[in-house]
This record gives structure tokens, sequence and C-alpha cells, in this order.
């Protein structure tokens, strides 16, 4: 158990609130859902991958940098609060990424920015290594930004959607509902709607489901958290927030919200915590 975790399971030991806080809020991206790499290279084109290595002498692995290094060129405006994201090994994110998963630049939008920058990249003559990787690129662009591709290249994480499950079911002994399920994500509107229609099962445990692409408001921001909190009149300090961005929750914390840090798969250490919690009684 990390340091952030047992001083929230010796902190709700010694506090009444065990008992009442049953607010619990969940990122969706890697902690209930994960990207699939090998679907996302199948969307891509296997073979255009196999050119790529064979002829060019590029390790297929470093394409994600060179889909920034041309993402990261495109014109927008300046990123609300100087925030920015970032991917799940921490790798600073294009501002434009923080756009359109505000809902203010659509996937169809970027694509298209995109393939002209591609082009004029191209007609330096020296960004590209070949026709190939220029193609290659294109065709990443194409596969992060649809939302299609995205939402059907999301596979659910079955040990955070169990433990969701739990607490969706778990009841009081009076028969009603023990805990409040409330979903917080960074999403753009489009893919997400259809992820919701793909997985009306799993999204039918919340209460509640606030993506950055309907409000506006991305986390880290403070703006994100305080639009929860009053839209549900919630004392934070009653809460419990599952996410995995360390950014992410600091900024709740600063709040009051207590926290869980979700990291190399430690679902066991979150059930345990859910029970110190209160959200589950451990049968």
């Amino acid at each position: 158990m990390n340091v952030r975790s047992l001083l929230f399971t010796l902190t709700f030991l010694m506090s009444s609130s065990a008992l009442s806080a049953k607010v619990l809020i969940w990122d969706i991206g890697d902690v209930l859902f994960e990207k699939s790499t090998f679907g996302y290279m199948k969307s891509i084109g296997l073979s255009h991958l196999l050119e790529h290595i064979l002829f060019d002498w590029k390790n297929p692995w470093k394409l994600e940098t060179r889909f920034f290094e041309v993402v990261s060129q495109l014109e927008c405006e300046p990123v609300p609060e100087g925030i920015h994201l970032r991917n799940a090994r921490g790798v600073l994110l294009p501002p434009i990424m923080s756009h359109w998963q505000a809902g203010t630049l659509s996937s169809e939008e970027i694509i298209n920015r995109a393939h002209t920058k591609i082009e004029v990249l191209a007609e330096q003559g020296t960004f590209f290594a070949s026709h190939r990787e220029k193609e290659l690129i294109k065709k990443a662009v194409a596969a992060v930004f649809n939302p299609h591709t995205l939402a059907h290249n999301m596979r659910p994480i079955r040990a955070g959607i169990r433990l969701l499950e739990q607490c969706a079911t778990e009841i009081n002994p009076d028969g009603t509902p023990r805990n409040k399920l409330i979903a917080l994500s960074n999403w753009d509107p489009f893919s997400f709607e259809i992820l919701h229609e793909l997985n009306r099962d799993v999204f039918g445990f919340f209460d509640d489901i606030l993506i950055s692409g309907r409000t506006g408001f991305i986390k880290p921001r403070k703006a994100a958290f305080q639009y929860l909190v009053d839209l549900h009149k919630l004392n934070p300090t009653e809460c419990l927030f599952i996410d995995d961005r360390e950014e992410n929750l600091e900024a709740a914390e600063a709040l009051g919200f207590n926290t869980f840090h979700l990291q190399r798969g430690n679902y066991r250490e979150l059930r345990q915590v859910l029970l110190d919690f209160g959200a589950l009684l451990g049968a």
C-alpha cells in the first residue's frame, strides 16, 4: 500500500465520516477502459507498418513520437489556464488535444488541419523519411481522432468494472443504494457517445457521467472539480476520487477530496480502500 492510500485508510478508520461517505467519483480511461494497441495498429494497417519497417528501417514503436511531432504543430487557441494533458506515461500531449477533449474542436476539424500540415511538411522534403512514413502518419491521425475507431478500440478493464459493479449493487440494511457513483473523465463528446452506446451495461452503473467534451471543463483544472461539487452539492471530504493521473489527484486533494491513485493495476488495493471507506461491506 502506498503512502497516500495508507494515510487515507488511517484517516477514515479514525473518523465517523467513514460510515457516511459514500460518493465515489471514477475516472474512465485507464481505470475502467484501456486502449487496444493492437486494435490501433490494425486500424492504421499492419501492411503499412510492415513496409515502414522493411523499407524505411524505422522502429514502429517510434510512430507515436512522430505523430506527436506533427500534431504539436497544429495551430489552436491557447489552452485555458495553461493546462495541458498527459498520456498514461506522463508525456505532455499537444495543446490541440486539450481542445479536442474539451469539445471546442471536433475530430473532423483536427484531422483536416493535420492533413493540411502533413502536406506542408512533406513539401519541405526533409521532415518525413519517405512517402510511406507520411501516409502512415496520416493514417495514425485518422485512427486516433476518428470517433468510431477510438470507441471501438477501447477494451474494458475487468477488474475495475467488477469493483464498479460491486459498488453499484451494494445496499444498506434498509434496502437503499449504499453508494452514489459519478464518472468524471476527460473525453471528446463524439467518441464517448459511441463508447457509451457500446457499453451501456457498464455506464448504467453510474448515477451521473460528466465528460469534459460536454461540460467544457478539463481535469486537472479546478473548474472541473468545482463544477462537480456545485452540480451535486457535494462535500469533497465525504467523497472518494479514483484516477490514474497524479496531476488530477493533486487538483482534487487541493479542494479536499479523498483520492486513490490507480496505478500498475492495483485493484486489490483499491478494493481495500473501498472497504475502509465504507463503500463495500465485504461479505
